[in-house]
């Protein structure tokens, strides 16, 4: 009678395989005792995303993913495609709790307050999935606060130029799609700073798959917001993390600049093509300043780019980039057209 061997199933969690060594904390590791049980033993793979585990197609799987799969011993589909099914289906407005929770406001003339992640990660929640609920409850006639984003105020830092410029810029908050349009207004307060500003520089996401309709999703909102005709700059971030992508992606964006936040791939470039766009948002004009006002001459020094300056009887003339707040200011002493 052959005796029985004991056999141990291990499943390696977070243990991704590919031969590729770039950006591999695995295939970069020394990994003997691994290296002699795969040589030696029987091995297979698992498919851990997408519809393999019961995920949206291009969806990673994360460890509750794989526990719930491999414990059922079949596909189970997680709650994110479930919840998805219901938004399309119509069968989440059927919802017992929520259409008591929609009486119930509508009876005490109660405020409902949507808490939650808010992002296209999908892992923990999806930003569709508060859209829709914030949907439902308007189209069913609940009023809407207008407090989105009521917490995130932009921030406005100083950065200097290769030129020596100075300018302003604002960090405001990211964007979410198919918002009912109750609740574009929210947006209004926080991003007031767009529609006065002389450049939007656009940041995207050079590895999401959808980054396409992730700038459509900004410019329809830019548009609603009244930024629709702000001139644009994009720009492609995570070049690092996947270079053909990226580069794809700003290959078909014309005048756009690839980068890297995190190593500083293309910063120096992005900082020169911001100077070369905003200096072509302004015009040189000549001024001849008296010398009795000293005030006004160091008020064009200050406050625009002067690119030469000769001396005469009369005063200073000065060749100078002014942008329009400028160019109206100091029209009195503009002695030629402006190029």
């Amino acid at each position: 009678m052959q005796r029985r061997r004991p056999v141990m199933l291990v499943i390696l969690d977070g243990w991704g395989f590919r031969e590729e060594t770039a950006d591999n904390a695995v295939r970069q590791a020394r990994t003997p005792s691994f290296d002699r049980l795969w040589r030696s033993g029987p091995h297979g793979f698992l498919r851990t995303s997408a519809k393999d585990v019961g995920l949206p197609d291009g969806q990673m799987g994360n460890s509750e993913v794989g526990h719930l799969n491999i414990g059922a011993g079949r596909v189970v589909m997680q709650d994110l495609p479930r919840i998805d099914a219901a938004i399309a289906s119509g069968e989440i407005k059927r919802a017992p709790a929520l259409i008591e929770l929609i009486k119930k406001l509508k009876d005490s003339g109660g405020t409902c307050h949507l808490l939650g992640l808010v992002s296209p990660g999908g892992v923990h929640s999806h930003q569709d999935h508060a859209t829709a609920l914030a949907r439902i409850l308007t189209d069913a006639g609940v009023p809407a606060e207008n407090r989105l984003f009521v917490t995130l105020d932009p921030r406005t830092r100083q950065l200097a130029l290769p030129g020596g410029e100075t300018v302003l810029v604002t960090d405001t908050v990211g964007f979410v799609r198919k918002l009912p349009h109750e609740l574009v207004e929210a947006f209004r307060s926080t991003l007031d700073s767009v529609r006065l500003a002389d450049l939007v520089v656009h940041v995207v996401d050079g590895t999401a798959a959808n980054a396409e309709a992730q700038m459509a999703a900004v410019r329809e909102v830019l548009g609603e917001i009244g930024a629709a005709d702000v001139p644009e700059l994009t720009v492609v971030n995570k070049a690092d993390q996947a270079p053909d992508e990226a580069k794809a992606l700003a290959h078909g964006i014309e005048g756009s600049v690839l980068i890297s936040a995190r190593t500083g791939e293309g910063v120096e470039e992005l900082l020169r093509v911001l100077a070369d766009r905003l200096r072509g948002s302004d015009r040189v004009v000549q001024l001849l300043v008296p010398w009795s006002r000293g005030d006004v001459l160091a008020a064009v020094h200050r406050e625009g780019e002067v690119i030469s300056q000769s001396d005469g009887e009369e005063g200073a003339t000065l060749q100078v980039v002014l942008d329009d707040v400028g160019r109206a200011r100091f029209a009195q002493y503009m002695t030629a057209p402006c190029t």
